[in-house]
């Protein structure tokens, strides 16, 4: 298992690169297992709601969710959750996909997570080891996102982060 963590304060853009990833799976035909929209905690939408072509790529709300595709003909499960502000929310987010997973009998190739570049990206790692023994012996990735682009305009930020989740996935070894 590949982890991949995205960290940085609030508003630099870690949850508009979970949703941009999220807009690729979409767009390569990538089903989702379940995923949830959050806010504070609260789940907003469930499976039935939340489908991947209502995703745009400008994605401010925090989500969890595991989805599946194939890469060379080889079915890949890939992780995301953007519930990274602090330990509950990791707890949350880590918790939800490991009984996505068990339901389904499923095993995470690529786990994508957020969080505070404080204490909160040392604990979720802990816990990706707590809670997925398997990927005792994973790769770990750390990236830090920011909120310093050229301007303020949403269509050149969106295209920064989108540049910033090629760096990623090329870093990775994950092509979509």
């Amino acid at each position: 298992m590949k982890t991949t963590f995205l960290f940085g304060k609030p508003d630099s853009g870690k949850t508009t690169i979970c949703g941009q990833l999220l807009f690729r799976l979409k767009q390569h035909g990538w089903h989702e297992i379940v995923a949830f929209r959050n806010h504070n905690g609260r789940i907003l939408q469930s499976k039935r709601e939340f489908q991947l072509d209502t995703v745009s790529t400008d994605f401010h709300e925090d989500f969890t969710g595991v989805f599946k595709g194939i890469i060379d003909g080889k079915e890949i499960v890939v992780a995301i959750s953007s519930e990274g502000d602090d330990r509950h929310f990791i707890d949350k987010g880590l918790e939800k996909i490991k009984a996505i997973c068990d339901e389904h009998h499923l095993k995470v190739d690529y786990l994508f997570l957020t969080s505070h570049p404080s204490q909160a990206h040392t604990y979720a790692t802990q816990k990706v080891y707590e809670l997925f023994p398997e990927g005792a012996e994973a790769d770990y990735y750390s990236f830090a996102t920011s909120r310093v682009q050229e301007t303020n305009d949403p269509t050149v930020v969106l295209q920064q982060k989108n540049w910033f989740l090629d760096y990623i996935l090329t870093t990775i070894n994950l092509t979509i």
